[in-house]
C-alpha cells in the first residue's frame, strides 16, 4: 500500500505535491479511488438536470484569451435578446426545464433596471423553474459599471427572483496565469461574491478551466484554494473542471491545443480525491463531449449538468458536442455506464415531478 493510499483509508488530506503526483498514477488506479470515495457518499447514482442555457447577450467588454464568444457592439453578428425574445425561446423549450441559466457577455449598454426585468421576466414564464444566473464576474461587473457594492447587486437579484448563481469565471485561481488569459475579476473578488451568496443561503458552485496554459501544479493550488475555502464558507455544492475549448479564441490561434481525454478523466479523478469537503464533481459533457462524460462516471463523477438546451459559448470556442441533449439521452449515458440517473433540481435536490414550461 502506497503512503497515499493509506493517507486516503485513514481520510488524511493530500498536499499539493502529493495530489500534483496523483497525474503520475494509472487511470485505472484513480478510478478505482475516486469512484470509491463517490460511491461511498452516493451509491451508482448519477444526476442530471432538464436546464435551458441561454446566453442572451454576447457584448462583452472583457477579451479573454480563451473566449471564442464574445463580440463587440458594431460587429455583424453582435446580439441582445429583447425580452420577447427571451420569452419566445423558453415557451418553444423542446422539452420541460428545471432550470433556466444566464451566463453571457458583460455589455457596458444595459442599464441595471435591465437585468431586474430579465429576472422578472424568467420568474414569469417558467413560475416553477430555478433561475441560476450571473455570475460572479458578471456580479463584479455589474458593481463596477454602476458603482454599487457586490452586496447590493445581490441583493436586489435575490428580491427579483434569482435562485443561484453559476461557477463560471473562476479559470484558475493564479495571478500570473490569469494575466495571460484574461483580464476580469480577481480570484478574491470572485470567491468573496460566493462567500456572499453562502451567506444569504445560496449554495454554489465554482469551476475551474483547465488543459490551456497553466500546469498541472496551478490546478492542484486551484482546488486546495476551493477546499480551504469551503472550510470556512461550508456553501460550495459542485467542482466544475471545464476543458479549454481549442477552436476560434486567440489562445487557439497561437496554437494552444485542448487537454487529452486522459488528461481529462485523470483531472475529474483528481478532483473528488483532492476536494474531499465538496460534495459534488461535474463532468460538463459539452466540453469533454459523450464518451468521456461517460467514462467519467468511473471517475468520481456524480453529475452530468444537463439538457443544455441552446448552449452558445462553448460551441463558439470550438466543442464539438451537441447543442442540446434530451432527457432520454443523459438517462442513457448513465444507464449506459451501469449507473443509475437520477433527475435534480438548481440545488442539487432530488426532484419527483415534472415541471412544465409555463406550468
Amino acid at each position: 500500500m502506497t503512503s497515499i493510499e493509506a493517507k486516503l483509508q485513514q481520510k488524511v488530506r493530500l498536499t499539493l505535491e502529493e495530489g500534483l503526483s496523483l497525474y503520475d498514477l494509472p487511470l485505472g488506479t484513480l478510478a478505482q479511488w475516486a469512484d470509491g470515495i463517490k460511491s461511498a457518499k452516493y451509491g451508482d447514482r448519477v444526476t442530471f438536470i432538464k436546464n435551458y442555457y441561454l446566453n442572451f447577450t454576447n457584448i462583452c467588454r472583457y477579451a479573454c484569451k480563451y473566449c471564442g464568444f464574445r463580440r463587440n457592439k458594431g460587429d455583424a453578428d453582435a446580439y441582445t435578446l429583447t425580452l420577447e425574445q427571451v420569452v419566445h425561446k423558453l415557451q418553444s423549450a423542446p422539452e420541460a426545464i428545471r432550470e433556466v441559466w444566464f451566463s453571457s457577455g458583460l455589455n457596458p449598454e444595459l442599464p441595471f433596471q435591465a437585468y431586474i426585468d430579465l429576472i422578472h421576466t424568467v420568474k414569469r414564464t417558467v413560475p416553477r423553474a430555478q433561475l441560476k444566473a450571473f455570475t460572479a464576474v458578471e456580479i463584479d461587473f455589474i458593481a463596477k459599471q454602476f458603482q454599487y457594492t457586490h452586496e447590493y447587486v445581490l441583493d436586489r437579484f435575490i428580491e427579483a427572483g434569482l435562485d443561484r448563481i453559476p461557477g463560471g469565471g473562476a479559470e484558475i485561481f493564479d495571478d500570473e496565469v490569469r494575466k495571460k488569459i484574461d483580464i476580469k475579476t480577481r480570484p478574491e473578488d470572485y470567491l468573496r461574491i460566493h462567500g456572499l451568496c453562502h451567506e444569504r443561503d445560496m449554495q454554489t458552485s465554482i469551476t475551474m478551466l483547465f488543459g490551456h496554459i497553466e500546469t498541472r501544479k496551478h490546478r492542484i493550488a486551484h482546488m486546495l484554494r476551493i477546499r480551504e475555502f469551503q472550510d470556512k464558507s461550508k456553501g460550495v455544492q459542485a467542482f466544475i473542471p471545464l476543458a479549454y475549448q481549442d477552436e476560434n479564441n486567440p489562445l487557439a490561434k497561437r496554437g494552444v491545443r485542448g487537454p487529452h481525454p486522459v488528461e481529462v478523466l485523470k483531472t475529474l479523478a483528481i478532483s473528488r480525491i483532492m476536494l474531499d469537503n465538496v460534495d459534488h464533481i461535474q463532468s460538463f459533457w459539452i466540453d469533454s463531449g459523450a464518451e468521456v462524460t461517460q467514462i467519467s462516471l468511473h471517475m468520481g463523477v456524480d453529475d452530468i449538468n444537463g439538457t443544455m438546451i441552446e448552449e452558445n459559448i462553448a460551441h463558439a470556442s470550438g466543442s464539438k458536442a451537441k447543442t442540446y441533449e434530451t432527457t432520454q439521452a443523459l438517462m442513457q449515458w448513465i444507464e449506459g455506464a451501469g449507473k443509475v440517473p437520477a433527475e435534480r433540481g438548481c440545488r442539487f435536490e432530488i426532484l419527483e415531478n415534472e415541471v412544465r414550461v409555463g406550468s
